[in-house]
C-alpha cells in the first residue's frame, strides 16, 4: 500500500523554493508514495506537469500587513475557505 502524500505551497509563481518541491515531489519512489501537490493556479502547474506530477488547484490568498480588524477578518475567512479545499483534497486523498 502506497502512502498518500499532499504537498501544499502557497503560490502558483515559481522560484527557487517551488523547483525544490518540484524536484522532491517528482522524485520520491512512486512505489511506496502518491504524490500530489495543492497550490494556487499559476507557472508552478506546468512545472509539475512537465515532471508527472499531479496538482490540485486551490485558492490560497496571500495574507496582508493591515491594521483594519475587518480586512483581517476577510483575510482570515479567505484562509479558512482555502483550508477546507485543502482538508477535502486529504479526505478524498
Amino acid at each position: 500500500m502506497r502512502a498518500k502524500v499532499l504537498l501544499v505551497n502557497h503560490t502558483g509563481r515559481v522560484s527557487g523554493a517551488e523547483r525544490s518541491l518540484a524536484a522532491v515531489a517528482s522524485r520520491l519512489d512512486p512505489h511506496r508514495f502518491e504524490v500530489a501537490v495543492a497550490s494556487p493556479a499559476g507557472e508552478l502547474v506546468e512545472l509539475l506537469a512537465a515532471g508527472g506530477v499531479p496538482h490540485h488547484v486551490v485558492d490560497l490568498p496571500r495574507f496582508r500587513r493591515t491594521l483594519r480588524p475587518v480586512r483581517l477578518a476577510r483575510q482570515f475567512a479567505a484562509w479558512r475557505s482555502g483550508c477546507r479545499s485543502l482538508a477535502r483534497l486529504a479526505r478524498e486523498g
